[in-house]
């Protein structure tokens, strides 16, 4: 209650600090997110409160409040791509490998020495995860194939996966590879359809032009009685 009288008194609106689940990635992020938005009332709290005089000592100084703010973006990288692979009013198999390419190279950004060496350590353990993860879905041709497709990416979004190196050529060469054997796949597909069709076609046409042009004076003719108790001797030669 104090929390809430010291935002409403200062202006800031208050919400509620979630609890962290350890099977949502996003929930370690939206719960740190939503604490930042606080910290002006946290901070007046804790320095004002006097019925835990304990809490004082866990009173977090601005050195705190930026590690924090790191650790906050650090898990925003996750959050992001969890929430737009959630999405359930628009297709998101094409978002599959950029977001997996958006993620290694935040990732690396974590990896400079600007960071505290915690969250590069942690930086550097996601990113051989995560990289296993991205060559496991250049493997498959579903994610490779609706990337291409989309015009939004192409085939050039594999290349943007390193700024320079040999490395993006070859994440480049096995997307085309996986695009190039879909392709072939269906295009002979499609020509055995095409082939079929076609042979029907002239079946049809064939069994036309053998038939008698005064067949059409039959009352009966073309007519198909599918009843198994019904046989009509005008349709017995």
């Amino acid at each position: 209650m104090l929390l809430i009288r010291c935002c409403k008194a200062m202006g800031i609106k208050y919400r509620r600090v979630p609890l962290d689940q350890k099977t949502r990635w996003s929930s370690t992020a939206r719960m740190i997110r939503i604490w930042r938005g606080l910290i002006e009332a946290v901070q007046s709290v804790q320095a004002t409160q006097t019925f835990d005089s304990s809490l004082k000592k866990l009173n977090l100084d601005d050195n705190d409040w930026e590690v924090l703010n790191d650790i906050s973006q650090f898990f925003e990288v996750f959050a992001r791509a969890t929430e737009i692979a959630q999405g359930d009013k628009y297709p998101t198999l094409q978002r599959t490998v950029p977001e997996y390419i958006t993620i290694l190279r935040q990732l690396k950004a974590f990896c400079s020495p600007y960071y505290a060496s915690e969250l590069r350590s942690a930086a550097k353990a996601a990113y051989k995860v995560m990289h296993e993860y991205y060559q496991k879905t250049l493997t498959r041709r579903a994610a490779c194939v609706a990337t291409i497709i989309d015009p939004r990416y192409k085939d050039q979004i594999f290349t943007w996966f390193e700024d320079s190196g040999g490395d993006s050529m070859r994440m480049h060469k096995k997307a085309i590879d996986r695009f190039k054997e879909t392709y072939n796949r269906y295009r002979t597909r499609a020509s055995e359809i095409n082939t079929f069709e076609r042979l029907n076609q002239e079946e049809e046409t064939r069994e036309k032009e053998e038939r008698d042009p005064q067949d059409w004076r039959d009352p009966f003719f073309e007519f198909e009685d599918k009843r198994a108790h019904a046989v009509k001797p005008e349709l017995i030669s």
